[in-house]
């Protein structure tokens, strides 16, 4: 049985979502590393206050994805989506590192469903409420 089956039905805005999500994994993981390296004691309670909330947001938002990358069961859809977001790698270079048996079409179709399967993942924790 496949455990993608499973999960909801999501929209085109769902996915655009996630996909910038998954593009500003990478400075999220940045802004993580810097609030743990930076001094807090100069600054007000509210600047502490928000930092607190954007890096808690990250730092979930940042596992989750993780989480579902790792869930991916098509190991070249995890390698695509692993170079492209996890990595940072640029459109292009992520088609050219993928498997090369497969044509780059094959690996852009494999790409685009990682990203619904996460975005599938993410609804399913409740990410999208109903307007």
């Amino acid at each position: 049985m496949n455990p993608n089956k499973t999960l909801p039905q999501i929209t085109e805005e769902e996915i655009k979502t996630i996909k910038n999500i998954l593009e500003h994994y990478r400075y999220m993981k940045l802004v993580i590393k810097s609030f743990g390296e930076r001094r807090t004691e100069d600054t007000g309670p509210k600047i502490k206050e928000r930092r607190s909330t954007i890096l808690d947001n990250y730092i979930d938002l940042t596992q989750q994805i993780e989480r579902y990358h790792s869930l991916l069961t098509d190991e070249d859809m995890k390698l695509m989506i692993g170079l492209r977001y996890i990595q940072g790698y640029s459109h292009k270079e992520t088609i050219l590192s993928g498997n090369a048996e497969y044509s780059s079409k094959t690996l852009e179709r494999r790409l685009k469903k990682g990203i619904e399967i996460i975005a599938k993942h993410f609804k399913s924790r409740g990410l999208f409420q109903a307007g």
